[in-house]
């Protein structure tokens, strides 16, 4: 059987019984390397991965790696390399390797009787730099330095022990070339120095102390060790300088592994006060820094550690877990092989099970200010065993909350979101080459369509900023596409890092198979916040299952819970999961039915509840699997509707745009009313326009002539009743048509209000009578108030009030003993009853009757009719002499007018409201004058 030996110092060389064999390329070099520093232990697969591939390994990790082994064996011999179910091993003596050997014959103690022989021994096996060149940038990133240090700590324990025995002059000339290598390495300056002095040779002590110096200022902004100017001043009196400190072991102090901070980072205030909070305060503090892929986090960290590092002496160590990203996530055995080999533990000293390394791991740094940076983790159980506890300060960052963590093992959460706008335009504008200041509002546009997302402004900003040709403007104008949007924010360089539908893939990657079904079928949902419920019926599912899948998904960023039961999925995520939605054709058409059917009969049952419709028409059956929303009050059902309105907008919109025109002509209807007490009457015509348009395209005639009267009323309400009036005309012909008796009594009704308005008395008494002639035929007490309530209101119009009053006071004695009266209809009647009272002079009877209407109306949020009533109140309230109750009276109108966004309702206006107001304020300085 061959003798084999293997060559890693200033090469990475394999000899067969003293004769070179050839390695046969690059990769298979890498794997030699990775094998040959753990010979006699298995290496895992994920672990040559990141030898071999680093961050981009192919599609199928194993094939390619079988390949690379068989091709190691036709080197070694085919019993060298064993295989098992974690990974490979290299079944040779320890001995066999070179920097092994040179691990073992260095570990010897300062104090044995051949230390100086054997460090000899061990530094002769150092030929030259860790495998000459690194076969890979993962190698030469994480194990080469390693390598380094442990050769320098060597150098340095034997030169120490040259100083101890009188004699280091010898190591003169080493000593200037190392520190040639390494510049800022102070335990070589601080042994160079002692043998300068040694040698005779202080003036010269004494100017490569200035070098040192300078070098230090210059580059890092510090000065040297408070031990080196110690011996500095020593010198200067020609006193022989301390021994340079003890060398620590390569467990302590030297593991520097962060990666680059980001240059140019942004605000991200409180989250650096919350990590320095914690490190203030807690002796090991465990932080959890979580948020959505692209946010950040990992800049965050970096920036932080980077900024304190004196807050660790002992090291700072960085292990990418891969919990989110192209491969598979590190294992945790193999994360804490690689966090000892950062600690300088000897591969050959590593236990092979998870627990022996976890208990070696906490060993290592127990005691030690050490930080150690566990990244992109996919969830608890990958982070518990990397834990060190003792001193060492632990952050891992992840996708997910990370709650167990926070639970069980106490960890501090740095919850870390999109950028705040200000800071996300202050981050654009650095990215750019150019002055781009004089172009604030495309900036602030552009990092809004980006929804201030570190990543995506990065590469928003890299797009704009190419040429000379392309422009802020361009950019936003491809992004406001929303279809366009992730195509725009993708690196056509092919990194993954910066593509920012990659980004949202690892995430959605990582969900179970429910969770992952529920995201892209939020993808179509056309308004960004979706309620639990809502949620359910997409995904045709009880609502506790749907809770359960949508907190799966908030845990993993791709959603955020904005209140109870509502959750919010940001512009970006939502293109991504609609384009997941679209690979699913027949899943994503089913759950639209669901949800369209589930907003058409919850609003029809909230509607329902609030007010028994005077015209009713036949919808579609609910889709089965849907349970619509029910109500128990009025008060509910408003509430449920105002929360829903503009998610039920934003669906009406959707599915006008998908052609699904019966489902908008059919739900329209239920959202008048909201409409209507919302006061967002330019909403309620866009909606019913569109709405009429797909009636007539359906051929239902009942919902065209019910959208016509709901159009003709919308624009009643904005004040536009010249147009009312056409509509309303035409609603009332339609449902004569159709013979359709409570159709005719609504819209006759309201256009008797609005030829009244128009300055007709005479043709809306014509419009009235027709419509009492309905009320009389259908048995409507409410109908018929309403209808007494528009002809009272004619007679105030022509002077006769007492007219009003009788018709109303007739009308209202009839009513009241009906139970169920429609608030609305009964707040609006007692309003002109109260108008009447005042113009015959009865305003205690007055303030009785407008404050009943107050009560009525509140109850179900009628705002505009309460503007209205509080303006006659005040009025009364003057007349008698109570001008503070006329004030106040007046302010709540002119605020609540405020709340609704309006300047006037009918019969009431700001300007009304300020003349009256402004009134009360002369005669109060009427009367201080007098």
């Amino acid at each position: 059987m061959s003798e084999i030996e293997i060559r890693l110092s200033g090469t990475i060389a394999a000899l067969r019984d003293g004769t070179p064999a050839p390695i046969p390329g690059t990769r298979v070099r890498a794997l030699l390397a990775m094998l040959a520093l753990s010979t006699g232990r298995t290496v895992s697969v994920s672990t040559l991965s990141l030898g071999l591939w680093g961050d981009d390994p192919p599609a199928r990790i194993r094939g390619s790696l079988q390949t690379y082994v068989a091709r190691l064996r036709r080197v070694l011999g085919a019993n060298a390399v064993a295989t098992d179910s974690i990974g490979y091993r290299l079944d040779l003596p320890v001995d066999a390797v070179d920097l092994l050997r040179f691990e073992r014959l260095a570990s010897v103690s300062d104090d044995a009787a051949d230390a100086a022989d054997r460090l000899d021994a061990a530094l002769a096996l150092w030929v030259g730099d860790p495998f000459g060149v690194a076969p890979s940038t993962w190698i030469e990133q994480n194990i080469v330095p390693e390598l380094t240090e442990r050769y320098l700590h060597t150098v340095e324990r034997r030169v120490d022990l040259d100083t101890a025995a009188g004699d280091a002059t010898t190591r003169i000339p080493m000593l200037h070339q190392l520190i040639e290598r390494h510049p800022l390495r102070e335990t070589l300056w601080a042994r160079l120095l002692t043998a300068l002095h040694g040698a005779g040779r202080t003036a010269e002590a004494l100017d490569q102390y200035e070098v040192l110096r300078t070098r230090l200022a210059g580059e890092l902004g510090v000065d040297p060790s408070p031990d080196l100017q110690r011996n500095y001043y020593r010198l200067l009196n020609n006193a022989a300088p301390l021994p340079a400190p003890d060398v620590d072991p390569p467990t302590a102090g030297v593991a520097q592994q962060l990666p680059p901070a980001v240059a140019g980072f942004t605000g991200r205030v409180s989250q650096l006060a919350a990590l320095d909070s914690a490190v203030v305060t807690d002796d090991a503090p465990l932080i959890a820094a979580h948020g959505p892929g692209g946010v950040g986090k990992t800049a965050l960290i970096v920036h932080w550690a980077t900024r304190h590092g004196d807050r660790f002496p002992d090291g700072r160590l960085f292990v990418d877990l891969r919990g989110y990203g192209p491969g598979e996530p590190v294992e945790p055995v193999d994360a804490l092989d690689t966090l000892l080999r950062g600690l300088g533990v000897p591969g050959a000293t590593i236990p092979a099970d998870l627990d022996g390394r976890s208990a070696m791991l906490r060993t290592e740094l127990n005691r030690r200010r050490a930080l150690v940076v566990l990244d992109n983790a996919r969830e608890t159980a990958q982070v518990r065993p990397l834990l060190a506890g003792g001193t060492t300060t632990t952050v891992v960052t992840s996708r997910s909350q990370l709650r167990g963590l926070v639970s069980r093992d106490g960890a501090r959460r740095v919850p870390v979101a999109p950028l705040p706008a200000d800071e996300a335009v202050t981050m654009l504008a650095g990215r750019f080459d150019r002055d781009v200041t004089a172009h604030d509002s495309e900036l602030r546009e552009l990092a809004e369509l980006c929804g201030y997302l570190p990543v995506a402004l990065t590469v928003a900003a890299e797009r704009a900023g190419r040429d000379e040709r392309t422009s802020l403007a361009d950019v936003n104008g491809r992004l406001r596409d929303e279809y366009d949007r992730l195509a725009t924010l993708t690196d056509w360089a092919d990194d993954p890092l910066t593509d920012v539908r990659a980004v949202f893939s690892w995430s959605y990657r990582s969900l179970a198979d429910d969770s992952a079904r529920m995201f892209r079928l939020l993808g179509l949902h056309p308004h960004p916040q979706t309620a639990a419920d809502a949620a359910a019926a997409l995904a045709g599912v009880d609502q506790r299952t749907a809770e359960r899948a949508l907190d799966r998904l908030t845990d993993r960023h791709l959603l955020t819970e904005v209140s109870e039961g509502w959750y919010e999925l940001h512009d970006l995520p939502h293109a991504y999961a609609r384009e997941l939605a679209a690979e699913h054709v027949e899943e994503s058409g089913e759950a639209l039915d669901r949800l369209r059917s589930w907003y058409l009969h919850s609003a029809r049952s909230a509607q329902s509840t609030m007010n028994t419709p005077m015209v009713d028409y036949v919808v579609p059956d609910v889709v089965a699997g849907v349970h619509p929303a029910r109500f128990e009050s009025a008060s509910e059902a408003f509430d449920w509707l105002a929360a829903h309105q503009r998610a039920i907008l934003s669906v009406l919109w959707a599915a006008a745009a998908d052609g699904d025109h019966a489902f908008v002509c059919a739900t329209a209807p239920q959202c008048y009313g909201l409409l209507k007490q919302t006061a967002a009457f330019s909403t309620s015509i866009e909606l019913f326009d569109l709405a009429l348009a797909s009636a007539r395209t359906v051929g239902d005639s009942m919902l065209e002539a019910l959208c016509m009267r709901y159009l003709g009323q919308s624009h009643q309400d904005l004040g536009d009743q010249a147009t009312a009036v056409t509509h309303l005309e035409a609603a009332e012909t339609r449902f004569a048509t159709l013979q359709n008796a409570p159709g005719q009594l609504v819209s006759a009704t309201a256009l008797g209000l609005a030829l009244s308005y128009l300055d007709r008395p005479l043709d809306a008494l014509d419009a009235y009578d027709r419509a009492s002639s309905h009320a009389r035929q259908l048995g409507s007490v409410a109908g018929t108030l309403g209808i007494v309530n528009n002809q009272a209101t004619i007679y105030l119009t022509l002077d006769r009030p007492q007219e009003a009053l009788d018709e109303i006071d007739l009308a209202l004695q009839d009513a009241r003993g009906v139970d169920g009266l429609a608030k609305t209809v009964l707040g609006e009647a007692l309003i002109t009853r109260g108008e009447a009272l005042i113009a015959t002079d009865q305003n205690d009877a007055a303030v009785d009757a407008l404050e009943e209407a107050l009560t009525a109306l509140g109850t179900v949020s009628h705002r505009t009719s309460e503007i209205v009533a509080l303006r006659h109140l005040g009025v009364a309230q003057y007349a008698l002499g109570d001008s503070d109750a006329a004030r106040r009276s007046w302010e709540r109108a002119t605020t609540t007018l405020d709340e609704v966004g309006r300047d006037n309702v009918p019969n009431a206006s700001r300007a009304d409201l300020r003349r009256l107001l402004d009134s009360l304020s002369d005669v109060t300085t009427r009367a201080r004058a007098e």
